[in-house]
Formats: structure tokens, C-alpha cells, sequence
């Protein structure tokens, strides 16, 4: 399972993943123009933050 959030504070919330000791990915850079790093649930759902430029 995966699910998709949209915000425009990325490098925010993905200091605070790494603050509360959630693993996040490194965040990607792919040429389409966004933004992105991922997480894991408890239940190992892929929760994926990304920001539209």
C-alpha cells in the first residue's frame, strides 16, 4: 500500500521525520520538475511526501 501527501514544506517535514526516528529516504530529485522522500507506517504502508514546483 501506498499513499501521497502534498506539502510545501519538504525539507521541514523531512527534518522532523528524522527527528522523531522515522528513517525517512533521502529526498529525490527527479527531472519532473517535484520533490520527494518517503516513509514507513508501523504497519509498513509507504507514506510518500512530495512538493510540485
Amino acid at each position: 500500500m501506498f499513499i501521497c501527501f502534498e506539502t510545501d514544506k519538504l525539507e521541514i517535514m523531512h527534518q522532523l521525520a528524522v527527528e522523531s526516528g522515522l528513517q525517512p529516504s533521502a529526498i529525490q530529485y527527479p527531472d519532473d520538475g517535484t520533490r520527494y522522500f518517503y516513509v514507513y507506517d508501523p504497519d509498513g504502508v509507504s507514506v510518500q511526501l512530495r512538493v510540485f514546483n
